[in-house]
């Protein structure tokens, strides 16, 4: 008899997470470094293109996890950052291909910042995208939380020097946790764990994630029942991590052309891994399901 139940149970719980009413979508990446004709990064500019083409005829919401616009190009052989005249001619440059490729009265284009190449001037970003450094969008029963550090790197070590955000906005990050029932948390910089740790080396003894000693982890772990799951980008290699009982993925645009689709039902949160490009993703690319409880109905 206990046999049949759980074959019942499976039955429902399959058919849930894979109902065949038309859910909307988001289309999720990070660092996509779109760079001008003469930029450092130009042959990201039309994979982006080739990205956005794949679902020009769907209604789905884009959610870009920072590093949209490279800002630098190369002059005499050498790396030059551009000014703040240059980051506003890219930025434009990024939202008008976006316009062109997509319909904005049918889709939704939400962006987070990184460090450095979307933000060289914060306020100035702000106005150009009209999007926050930190914001929220309700998607469905869930919650889309992102926010990103003001700084790039961290002494490999976990002693912080200045922390990732400011009082305020640590507040607001609180905040918006704490009002949420379902979230998924977007940070550019990732957070430390073993895998990102290692991933994250950087010159000078220097790591692309955030110490253990921010006070970024404290709101996490006060809100880690709510938090269905974190998405990361600023290292570019693709990776499934966990932060305590929180599963972390990255999947960015450079170099993997990497990215994934998010679908929501009444029962689940599908996360099911793309690929544009031929190289092979770090981990299997399998459909990961999530529930409240981080239960995979399905590996």
């Amino acid at each position: 008899m206990f046999k049949y139940i759980l074959i019942v149970i499976s039955i429902l719980l399959f058919v849930g997470c894979d109902n065949t009413k038309k859910i909307q979508k988001i289309i999720y990446t990070s660092d996509i470094h779109v760079s001008l004709p003469k930029g450092r990064f130009n042959y990201m500019t039309q994979k982006y293109i080739n990205l956005l083409n794949k679902y020009k005829m769907q209604n789905n919401i884009y959610f870009i996890n920072g590093d949209f616009i490279d800002k630098a190009y190369f002059k005499d052989g050498k790396i030059i950052g551009g000014n703040r005249d240059y980051q506003i001619k890219e930025t434009k440059y990024f939202l008008n291909l976006t316009k062109e490729l997509t319909s904005f009265k049918k889709n939704k284009i939400l962006l987070n910042f990184g460090v450095g190449h979307d933000f060289g001037d914060l306020l100035l970003s702000e106005m150009l995208t009209q999007q926050k450094r930190i914001g929220r969008y309700k998607w469905g029963k869930i919650d889309l939380i992102w926010f990103t550090s003001k700084q790039a790197t961290f002494p490999s070590n976990n002693s912080i020097k200045s922390h990732c955000l400011s009082n305020s906005e640590y507040k607001l990050l609180e905040d918006m946790l704490v009002a949420s029932d379902n979230a998924i948390l977007f940070s550019h910089i990732p957070l430390r764990t073993t895998q990102t740790f290692t991933y994250g080396k950087w010159a000078n003894n220097r790591n692309l994630t955030i110490p253990l000693s921010d006070p970024l982890y404290k709101i996490i772990d006060q809100n880690k029942n709510k938090i269905l799951a974190i998405f990361s980008g600023h290292i570019h290699t693709t990776y499934e991590s966990k932060y305590k009982s929180i599963p972390i993925y990255s999947f960015p645009f450079m170099h993997y052309e990497s990215f994934c689709e998010i679908e929501q039902n009444k029962f689940s949160i599908k996360i099911s891994p793309k690929q544009l490009g031929l190289q092979k993703l770090n981990f299997k690319s399998k459909i990961y399901y999530l529930k409240n409880k981080f239960i995979y109905l399905r590996r």
